[in-house]
């Protein structure tokens, strides 16, 4: 009976142990799968993580180069004339969004050392990375600004050619070399004549007229008024004799003055 008794706790204890071992084993897979997850997504973070490194040794690129471009952009201003106050503000502004860029890469740099987050840290270096194409773009436009101003300057040297040209014709009483009018009226008992153009052709009080007829001189005029499309000259002789004949519709041009 005692060994009956015995044999059926031994049964027991066997039947025991083999639960134990099986549950053991199930504890054993499912701990292994978590470890498996766990290094899957070890190896995401990792590889995000290089990622972001990458985006930001472009960042760093990207902003040595805007910087360069920034160096270039000043060099040019410095050759400006006086006046350009407007693109100086421009370019003070864009050292000032360097200097803010690079502020903002040297916090993006210590959030990567911490390791905080990295999808905030992701979007983060987008948004730097656009505020750098914004300030490229600012660039552009101040360059655009200088552009404009090389363009006012020529124009404004041009027009103080112009201006000393024809302040040296009223000095030296020379009407413009291109000029080309005609006569509008005869007046034969009074000596003089008007003609059909007087500052818009550059005709200057005081100079000599050629009157032009088949190729040839055939009279020489002294200008003696001008108005703003018009203007009045006597008739000179144009020989010894002293025999000029102008008619209405004949052509006038500069002349050298009678010696």
């Amino acid at each position: 009976m005692l060994i009956n008794v015995l044999g059926g706790i031994a049964a027991l204890a066997l039947a025991a142990s083999v639960y134990l071992a099986w549950e053991n084993q199930n504890s054993l897979k499912e701990q292994y799968a978590d470890i498996s997850r766990e290094q899957s997504l070890y190896g995401l973070a990792r590889e995000n993580l290089k990622n972001t490194y990458n985006e930001i040794k472009i960042t760093k690129n990207d902003l040595s180069e805007k910087q360069m471009i920034q160096k270039d952009v000043e060099a040019e201003l410095a050759l400006q004339q006086e006046g350009n106050d407007e693109l100086k503000a421009a370019i003070e502004d864009q050292k000032e969004n360097v200097v803010q860029e690079e502020k903002k890469l040297a916090e993006l740099e210590e959030k990567v050392n911490e390791i905080a987050d990295v999808d905030e840290l992701i979007a983060e270096v987008k948004g730097v990375v656009k505020e750098i194409q914004s300030m490229n773009s600012s660039i552009v436009t101040a360059k655009s600004k200088r552009n404009s101003l090389d363009n006012s300057s020529i124009a404004v040297e041009q027009q103080i050619a112009n201006t000393q040209t024809q302040i040296g014709r009223y000095s030296k009483a020379e009407s413009s070399p291109n000029l080309a009018a005609r006569v509008s009226q005869v007046f034969n008992d009074y000596g003089f004549v008007t003609l059909s153009g007087g500052d818009n052709l550059g005709i200057i009080t005081g100079s000599t007229l050629d009157v032009v007829r088949g190729g040839e001189t055939v009279a020489k005029l002294l200008v003696t008024t001008v108005e703003p499309s018009s203007s009045a000259a006597d008739i000179l002789p144009l020989s010894k004799d002293g025999v000029s004949s102008v008619y209405t519709g004949d052509k006038v041009i500069a002349g050298s003055a009678i010696k």
